[in-house]
């Protein structure tokens, strides 16, 4: 059995602590890890959300909601990247009605029994929603004991790599929270002027917000490779100046967009220039670059 382990991911606040293992079929996020070996008799159902499957555990007095199943075509990087982005929900709500945490839209839902199932992009908002729209795709699935047989799974290592952060010359562990007064203080990162109140973790990297609208960065760093050094200087009438380097993998960057928009196509949430410009793009700068590198050695 292949597993891997995200309870060390550089951001356990917004990846639920999971297993993901290889089946012969696909592969499998688990939220309730060894969910098969915890219960007597259960029946399992497959939902279809995109391209991927929610597995619930039908119980005598509940029903859980245990695992996502992904493609093999996936790699474990674009896995974890989108575990990352999306967040998952079923059946979460209180009095306000239905919810997801964590989150900035709903990407897609659906209900099951009369339960909605969803698939949100990830933000910093308890999002609640309207269930009225969905589609009830109880009648499509046929409901079946299942017996999952896991002796031909095999334990995968993804932990993913955490960036290296340095402030003021010290490393640390964990994205620092810095506040900042737009009255007085300055921010500069890599060269540019960052208007924002505060920085602080997106993803496990750096983030800058603004107070007004926290639910996504108004500017962020993406890449975990090389190390990220903050120097923060302070005046004597107590303004700040915040200044953030990081020394990116230009190659690295721009491949990993190329992914994000590619699975952005797929999912049809890309618009023609965005894929024409992103995807088709030659980069002549980056093969300047490289072609510099070479002649130097």
């Amino acid at each position: 059995m292949e597993m891997i382990d995200f309870s060390s991911v550089k951001n356990q606040h917004s990846i639920k602590k999971g297993i993901l293992r290889r089946l012969p079929d696909c592969y499998e996020y688990c939220f309730l890890p060894d969910y098969e070996l915890k219960y007597d008799s259960f029946q399992s159902q497959s939902i279809q959300m995109l391209e991927f499957f929610f597995t619930l555990l039908e119980l005598k007095n509940k029903t859980l909601f245990v695992s996502v199943q992904f493609p093999l075509h996936y790699d474990t990087d674009r896995i974890q990247e989108f575990l990352e982005y999306y967040t998952f929900s079923y059946d979460e709500n209180d009095e306000k009605g239905y919810y997801v945490k964590n989150t900035l839209e709903i990407v897609e839902g659906k209900l099951f029994k009369g339960k909605p199932l969803v698939i949100g992009r990830r933000g910093r908002k308890k999002l609640y929603y309207d269930v009225s729209d969905f589609i009830e795709v109880t009648a499509q699935y046929n409901q079946y004991h299942q017996i999952v047989n896991t002796g031909q799974a095999e334990i995968v290592d993804m932990v993913k790599k955490k960036p290296v952060i340095i402030l003021n010359g010290r490393r640390i562990d964990t994205v620092p929270r810095i506040d900042f007064d737009l009255s007085k203080d300055l921010i500069l990162s890599n060269g540019q002027f960052i208007v924002a109140d505060y920085l602080d973790d997106y993803c496990g990297n750096i983030g800058f917000y603004s107070a007004s609208d926290p639910a996504i960065p108004v500017s962020y760093y993406l890449d975990n490779d090389t190390p990220v050094y903050i120097q923060i200087d302070e005046g004597a009438d107590g303004s700040k100046i915040c200044v953030v380097k990081q020394k990116y993998h230009l190659d690295h960057l721009i491949d990993k967009e190329r992914n994000r928009i590619s699975q952005a196509r797929e999912d049809g949430d890309l618009d023609d220039c965005d894929k024409d410009d992103v995807l088709g793009r030659e980069y002549p700068m980056l093969e300047k670059i490289r072609n510099r590198k070479g002649q130097q050695r």
